[in-house]
């Protein structure tokens, strides 16, 4: 017979996984497939190409040869294949993989919420109301539509962290420990900076605030080296990673975007704070327009009117002190830091801060925190002994002047019925009994947050991903020789279909490529993200030097240049004299090369005389050759590509990505495996005896 306790263990989870599991079934129902733009124009194509060179080479790739003129694979935390579920898309197609893990991460989202929530002493319908608001809000459906897979997963993992984090610091033994640390490791793998950072102060807070009425030096102590047994364990990213950073344009972030255009859809206004009342995406009305193109999904605050509702009355009829008070302060700071004139504070006495150049991101925390609060408030209405009718009241009035503000003040009609059905829905709930209240509260939270939500992310067919690009039937089998630059699409799509793009979108851009690029053109908008077009081509030679043969402008970017295809207003060029990814400049010489794998180019050279062989290949540290069976030095060709320097006659060239900061990355994770690993035989004996 199942226990009482059991039964609602089970009942919490149905409770939890349910509206979750109902919205994503069309995902993996259907012949669709979830979308996401950033994951169609980014993520997808580079899951793509590392699958193929898994199945074809059986290891990690470690470096992208196919967009910039190469740029590392290891070390790039947008796409960081030594995160475990991300092995999802090394084993089937990357648009399949996707969907599976959007919805692992937010099943992780609700049973980390509803985990920390019940740790903080909540009963378990408070717990499933905190966990259902926080992983179906806005702030996190809203990175799947926007296909930002790191800024999901770290919020997605953050609440089951902070929960090991209390559990260690009430009761250090050596099975939290360990458990804190995998949770760790598992974030540093696939947590993004940003978010990182903003985690990083909160658990810092909440630790201070767990242990500040106890004895604190050993559960402080066991949480450090908790987390630093994480840090070991998330090494073989975390040293490729700071190696990848030191080479790369990312750190030019703030500079750049402090003098763009898009500042202000950077940080949170006022005006934005009344999104915290509005449950719509900007598919409807006047908020479309004014939404869809100024960076809506940095700023979506909506996590639902109930939990609303609840997180003002946790404050205002809950105890002013203890967990309330904290999550109150830590949420009234997140939001104030996606301030600009907070953030300009925050950045002079935080070191680091300044280099994230979106301050809105920082409202997740607020969200998180809100969410709890809504849990304590829902407690202490179950507990009431009387019925305030000004609380019953008050979302009905907050919703009717929030409606009069869509409708009289944008015209946003359907916008503000929803939000009078809403407010009314939440007033009936409140006025429930308490028999039939908790399933009320979930199937209106059930209602309001995935149909308003996730039932508008889009499905889409396959060739949505995978469409070739129109200029693949011009071009034979030399597009795996040379190097294409498109300024009218910045999309990595074509990269699975063979082609090397100069240009492309994300990260890391190697600084040297870019500033030997940015020569070519008499004038050049800088970047961290990408390689724009700047005006007129001064240099061709700098294009040369980077194997660029063909160009997809709208004008001829050079008299050298000849016209091959058109489309529409794109115009597809060719250079005739482009200098292919590997050559010998200095006399005429037989050069034959292939690239058997991702990681590495091997060279057969018939040389007249003693010179360089140049290969259209980024520098960067972890290079290493070998001549004729010999190492030989990697050096700078035009300062940014990579030349070895041969004897006359025949010469053997094996080029190899492997940094040292791989190698031992790989030593210290096994290293921390094994110590993980003894941690928990310790704490099972331990707990045995």
């Amino acid at each position: 017979m199942i226990s009482p306790t059991r039964r609602a263990r089970w009942i919490a989870a149905a409770a939890l996984a349910a509206p979750i599991l109902l919205f994503s079934a069309r995902w993996f129902l259907s012949s669709g497939f979830l979308y996401g733009i950033d994951f169609e124009k980014y993520h997808w194509p580079h899951f793509e190409i590392a699958r193929a060179a898994f199945e074809r080479e059986g290891e990690l790739p470690r470096w992208n040869p196919y967009q910039y003129a190469g740029t590392p694979f290891q070390g790039n935390p947008q796409s960081n294949l030594t995160y475990p579920p991300y092995w999802l898309f090394l084993v089937m197609p990357a648009e399949r993989a996707f969907g599976w893990t959007v919805l692992l991460h937010l099943l992780a989202a609700a049973g980390g919420t509803y985990r920390l929530a019940r740790g903080l002493r909540l009963p378990r319908g408070a717990a499933v109301l905190a966990g259902l608001s926080f992983a179906l809000s806005f702030p996190l459906v809203a990175r799947v539509w926007a296909g930002h897979l790191p800024y999901l997963l770290t919020p997605c993992l953050a609440p089951a962290f902070l929960h090991l984090l209390l559990r260690t610091l009430r009761r250090p033994d050596p099975l939290h420990a360990a458990a804190l640390a995998g949770g760790t490791a598992l974030l540093l793998l696939g947590g993004t900076p940003q978010y990182l950072y903003h985690l990083a102060l909160l658990a810092a807070a909440a630790g201070a605030w767990a242990c500040r009425r106890k004895p604190w030096v050993r559960p402080a102590v066991v949480a450090l080296a908790s987390g630093a047994l994480g840090v070991l364990v998330a090494a073989l990213h975390l040293l490729p990673a700071a190696e990848v950073a030191a080479e790369t344009s990312r750190g030019a972030a703030s500079s750049y975007y402090s003098s763009y255009e898009m500042l202000g859809w950077h940080h949170l206004s006022i005006r934005d704070l009344l999104s915290f009342a509005i449950p719509s995406y900007p598919w409807t009305g006047a908020l479309s327009a004014a939404q869809e193109g100024d960076y809506w999904h940095e700023r979506a605050l909506y996590f639902g009117l109930l939990p609303l509702a609840l997180s003002v009355l946790a404050v205002a009829r809950g105890p002013r002190r203890g967990a309330v008070l904290f999550l109150a302060v830590a949420a009234s700071v997140a939001i104030l830091a996606g301030l600009p004139a907070v953030h300009t504070i925050l950045s002079a006495i935080l070191p680091g801060y300044a280099s994230y150049r979106i301050p809105a991101r920082s409202s997740w925390i607020a969200i998180l925190c809100l969410a709890l609060l809504a849990g304590f408030g829902w407690k202490a209405w179950q507990q009431r002994t009387t019925t305030p009718r000004l609380w019953l009241g008050a979302p009905a009035a907050v919703g009717v002047l929030v409606a009069l503000i869509l409708g009289i003040g944008k015209g946003a009609w359907p916008e503000a019925l929803l939000v009078l059905l809403l407010s009314a829905g939440v007033t009936g709930v409140l006025a429930a009994g308490t028999r039939w209240a908790s399933i009320a509260a979930v199937a209106l939270l059930t209602w309001d947050l995935s149909f308003y939500g996730m039932s508008r992310l889009k499905t889409v067919d396959r060739d949505t991903y995978a469409s070739a690009p129109w200029y693949a039937a011009h071009l034979g089998a030399d597009r795996t020789r040379y190097r294409i630059l498109d300024f009218t699409d910045f999309s990595c799509k074509p990269l699975p279909h063979g082609f090397s793009l100069l240009r492309g979108a994300g990260y890391p851009l190697p600084s040297r490529l870019k500033d030997h690029y940015s020569g070519a053109w008499d004038r050049y908008k800088d970047s961290p993200e990408t390689l724009f077009a700047g005006g007129r081509l001064k240099n061709l030679d700098a294009l040369r030097a980077l194997s660029v043969r063909w160009i997809i402008l709208d004008r001829a970017p050079h008299p050298e240049w000849r016209e091959l295809a058109r489309k529409g207003s794109s115009v597809l060029y060719e250079d005739p004299a482009a200098t292919p990814l590997v050559s010998f400049p200095a006399g005429e010489a037989s050069v034959a090369w292939r690239r058997p794998g991702m990681n590495r180019i091997e060279a057969e050279v018939q040389a007249p005389k003693a010179g360089p062989l140049v290969v259209s290949e980024s520098w960067m540290p972890g290079w290493r050759a070998t001549v004729n069976g010999q190492p030989a030095p990697v050096s700078l060709a035009f300062d940014t590509v990579l030349r070895i320097d041969l004897p006359a006659g025949p010469s053997k060239v094996t080029l190899e990505y492997d940094p040292a900061a791989w190698r031992t990355g790989r030593a210290l994770t096994v290293a921390g495996l094994i110590l993980l690993a003894g941690l928990v035989a310790w704490g099972v004996l331990r707990r045995g005896r």
